[in-house]
């Protein structure tokens, strides 16, 4: 996972790579039921990571229902049964496609009006972290890497923006799994480029408008962005309904 680093977009991306190991251990079993978690200085040693990550990434398993704390003792996995509902968003319920739908329908107006806000609000530093989350984006894309991480990494810099921590508790909450797997659907012609230069170009006007301190025309670009993702992933279902039974989407 490489070394340690204070950079805070980094140390986001960091986290959320050992919240994806961690909950790889507990779904695979690897870390049972009732387990205690190392301790940080082990997962430290581990993943080469600071305690900041680490510290972050059980606050984002706690979210997910997949830990809890105990008093004096440390972290304990918690059995399947004794996980809030709420889990299911972090286990792999985005493999369904209406499940992606209806997280899209929630990220509407939470994201569409944090962008308004990170416009009216941002200041220069967060305007370069949001900038810098939309190149680290456009250069996975590139490379031909995974761009859950970074997809993520950019809504969340723009929602750092709103200076509003409430907006950052709820997407730091959701987590990771309000970016589903890409899938490439019939509006992309099944051609991967034309995907995610769909995407890149939505993203790049969200990025522009908050740069230009623009708050109904970055608002305007979320919803675009958002509605647009809805889009791809209905017209996916209408084209392959056994999506909605849980077959796995196609990684573009």
């Amino acid at each position: 996972m490489g070394p340690p680093t204070t950079g805070p977009a980094k140390r986001h991306r960091l986290s959320h790579t050992l919240v994806d190991e961690l909950q790889s251990e507990i779904e695979s079993g690897v870390l049972a039921a009732g387990e205690r978690l190392p301790t940080e200085r082990e997962l430290c040693d581990r993943f080469g990571v600071s305690r900041t990550v680490v510290r972050e990434a059980i606050s984002g398993l706690r979210a997910g229902g997949l830990v809890e704390a105990r008093q004096g003792s440390g972290v304990y996995v918690k059995a399947a049964d004794d996980r809030p509902d709420t889990a299911a968003i972090f286990t792999g319920g985005t493999s369904d496609i209406v499940a992606i739908l209806e997280f899209f329908e929630l990220r509407q107006p939470i994201e569409t009006e944090a962008a308004g806000l990170a416009a009216m609000r941002r200041s220069a530093g967060q305007e370069a972290a949001i900038r810098l989350a939309f190149e680290h984006f456009r250069s996975c894309i590139l490379r031909g890497e995974s761009t859950a991480a970074a997809d993520f990494d950019l809504h969340m810099a723009i929602v750092v923006a709103t200076n509003n921590r409430f907006y950052i508790d709820v997407l730091k909450f959701l987590g990771r799994k309000t970016i589903p797997r890409p899938m490439i659907v019939a509006e992309a012609g099944g051609d991967p480029r034309s995907y995610w230069e769909m995407v890149q170009e939505e993203h790049r006007r969200i990025v522009e408008a908050i740069g230009a301190q623009e708050p109904e025309e970055a608002r305007a670009a979320m919803h675009a962005h958002l509605k647009s993702s809805h889009n791809r992933y209905m017209s996916q279902l209408r084209h392959d309904p056994a999506g909605s039974a849980g077959s796995k989407p196609k990684v573009g």
